[in-house]
């Protein structure tokens, strides 16, 4: 949903796409709020009451209004953490758009679609692209990366190279 869009446009914020790797293999979900949801014995409705009292991301859940998807909660997930994997990061290229909203920008739904296109390939290709490299780094085993650091005094492990 290209909503974010328009909020930078009204605000006159600079876009930063940002890919990050690394976060999704560092712990597993066994439950996430559909599943705490459905827990027995008046679990799953006292979790679920008490984020009915929470301040909620958005004035207007468009999930719901025009997906007819379920309701933003925010119920912690249950998980279980892995061994500490590397993470990666890749910054895009920055997209201005201060001015913009004095130019009607956000009215322009063709315009804020394609922008909002450009951002998430951005994104998208930064996480292709950093998966793809991630298999080139030479310390990306946590035993071996902890040990080269040890052994260097405390130097950080090398990753690859841009």
């Amino acid at each position: 949903k290209p909503e974010f869009i328009r909020m930078a446009v009204r605000h006159g914020a600079t876009i930063v796409p940002f890919a990050a790797v690394g976060g999704e293999d560092s712990i597993d979900i066994f439950a996430d709020s559909t599943d705490i949801a459905k827990l027995p014995f008046g679990l799953g409705e006292a979790a679920m009451a008490r984020t009915a009292g929470m301040p909620q991301a958005r004035a207007v859940d468009t999930r719901v209004t025009e997906d007819g998807g379920d309701a933003e909660n925010f119920v912690q997930p249950l998980f279980v953490p892995k061994t500490p994997q590397r993470f990666y990061f890749k910054f895009g290229k920055p997209v201005a758009t201060a001015g913009l909203y004095k130019e009607g920008f956000m009215k322009d739904d063709v315009a804020v679609q394609a922008m909002y296109d450009d951002v998430r390939g951005e994104v998208e290709g930064g996480i292709d692209w950093l998966l793809r490299r991630r298999g080139e780094d030479p310390f990306g085993d946590t035993g071996f990366r902890t040990l080269y650091e040890a052994a260097s005094g405390g130097k950080q492990a090398p990753t690859f190279n841009p």
